[in-house]
């Protein structure tokens, strides 16, 4: 299983997570995805707050320091698959 971090908020509706993964200090996304593909560092108790914790993905290509993976639900505003540093990886 690969995953790669991001910042995990309650979903829409109780079988998903809403998922941030930031790309860059100027870039990123926001996913809904099924609970059983996230995982927290911690609990999530306060509705308003988020945690750390990894989502995961399935690596398509590598293309030099980069990755394209793609993930199990899609994006708010694109769609599964996108690129990450080979760094965000972490094979569990």
């Amino acid at each position: 299983m690969t995953t790669i971090p991001c910042k995990v908020a309650k979903g829409m509706f109780s079988d998903e997570w809403s998922v941030e993964v930031i790309f860059s200090k100027r870039k990123r996304e926001t996913f809904f995805v099924r609970k059983e593909k996230v995982y927290l560092d911690e609990e999530l108790t306060d509705p308003a707050k988020t945690v750390s914790g990894e989502v995961e993905v399935v690596v398509v290509e590598e293309k030099g320091d980069r990755v394209l993976v793609d993930l199990l639900s899609p994006g708010i505003t694109f769609g599964p698959r996108f690129s990450v540093p080979k760094s965000f990886l972490k094979e569990n």
